[in-house]
């Protein structure tokens, strides 16, 4: 019987029989031809380029990418581009970069919905007048701490780069509250158009339960040109209901009216929401803000 198996020296050892062995050498490196040792030398070289220039480039772009996450993240929180982008946790009046580092202040409301709501409209004891120009509410006025339109122009800013949503808090005298949300909004910069999409829910409801028919999210008024008491798009809406708005024929919204305290003898010149209040009863609070979609 023939049997192999390994010697303990540098070649194989053949059994013929428990007495008998016949040494076969292994073959050397000295037996390899030349031509065979150069391409083995080139293929090992080859494979070392690769592997270093290929940890190179894994290392450069993982490197990139780490760079430009820090400097996003110290870019961020030096200049956030909009609420949700502030460090702040509480709601108050922080400066924002939507697009280059001269930015503006806005107010945050860090409470509602989780936070890093940007408000741009806050009426709540008519102490300022919103029956105004077109320029005035282009640029804004009012006081962040009170009452104030943020300016169609920030706005534009604010929401050209990104898609945002809407949430417009009510209140009335007695204390009661609804809320209407918005999934998409944007304006335009030129005619401070109003866009809204895919209306959250069914429209308007207690902050707790029930929901209502919605009064911004119809034709009367999505997709209109904001019109003002000296540029008016609309069927003189501001001229009759004495606000600055997204008016068609004219509205079933006009939070931009008159400051009137609750119910009033005129028809639908104070803030109002048909579907909530009708056309008699004007608003005692009302907020307006925006944030970025995720």
């Amino acid at each position: 019987m023939l049997c192999i198996g390994l010697g303990l020296g540098n070649g194989l050892v053949l059994h013929e029989t428990p007495d008998t062995e016949v040494e076969m050498p292994l073959i050397s490196n000295d037996d390899v031809p030349l031509v065979a040792k150069l391409d083995t030398k080139n293929l090992n070289k080859a494979i070392k380029t690769y592997i270093n220039k290929t940890m190179e480039r894994v290392v450069i772009e993982k490197f990139s990418i780490l760079k430009s996450d820090l400097t996003s993240k110290i870019m961020t929180d030096k200049y956030p581009r909009d609420c949700e982008d502030v460090t702040g946790s509480k709601s108050g009046i922080y400066r924002i970069y939507p697009s280059d580092i001269r930015g503006f202040e806005t107010y945050c409301d860090m409470n509602i919905e989780e936070g890093g709501w940007l408000v741009f409209q806050r009426r709540q004891d008519g102490s300022v007048d919103f029956y105004r120009n077109w320029t005035d509410y282009k640029n804004g006025f009012g006081d962040l701490t009170g009452e104030f339109w943020l300016g169609n122009s920030r706005i534009h800013e604010i929401t050209t780069k990104d898609e945002y949503e809407l949430y417009i808090l009510m209140e009335d005298l007695e204390g009661e509250q609804r809320y209407a949300r918005h999934i998409r909004m944007r304006v335009q910069l030129f005619s401070s158009l109003m866009i809204f999409q895919d209306l959250h829910s069914s429209g308007v409801g207690e902050i707790v339960s029930r929901h209502m028919r919605n009064s911004l999210d119809t034709t009367t008024h999505n997709g209109q040109p904001f019109s003002t008491l000296d540029r008016d798009s609309s069927s003189n809406c501001p001229n009759r209901f004495k606000g600055a708005w997204w008016y068609k024929n004219c509205h079933h919204s006009n939070l931009n009216g008159l400051y009137l305290n609750g119910s009033h003898k005129s028809a639908a010149d104070g803030i109002e929401w048909y579907h909530w209040k009708g056309y008699k009863y004007s608003l005692k609070k009302t907020q307006m803000m925006m944030r970025r979609r995720h």
